[in-house]
């Protein structure tokens, strides 16, 4: 049976397909930090700096999402960007739905505050 969901929907529904399975059923957040030198045509090639905890694969789901990663091969001053550093962590929540965010998760939207046990 189809839902009919928009894809953008589908995205918000869906776990990411990076995040580590045995994590992700045992329901195991994680943090990971890369260091990333920009090499030829933009890519990057990065290294694990940090992970917490170890051994849930987070930080080879990392890397396998920074292949992704693509940087401008030009500054805007006309300069290779090859040679370049950039550090980014990495916060994998386990939901549902499980997500894999930059930098610090979202802020919660307006609904989606906990409770309060005053």
């Amino acid at each position: 049976m189809a839902l009919g969901l928009s894809a953008s929907a589908w995205a918000e529904e869906s776990d990411d397909p990076l995040y580590p399975e045995t994590a992700k059923q045992q329901g195991m957040g994680g943090r990971v930090t890369l260091d990333c030198v920009v090499v030829e045509n933009g890519r990057l090639s990065c290294q694990i700096v940090d992970e917490s905890p170890l051994y849930w694969e987070f930080g080879d789901a990392a890397l396998e999402y920074s292949h992704q990663w693509r940087m401008d091969a030009l500054a805007h001053n006309g300069q290779s960007t090859a040679g370049g550093r950039l550090r980014r962590m990495l916060i994998f929540e386990p939901g549902p739905p499980a997500r894999i965010y930059h930098g610090w998760p979202p802020r919660p939207r307006v609904g989606d505050e906990p409770e309060r046990l005053d």
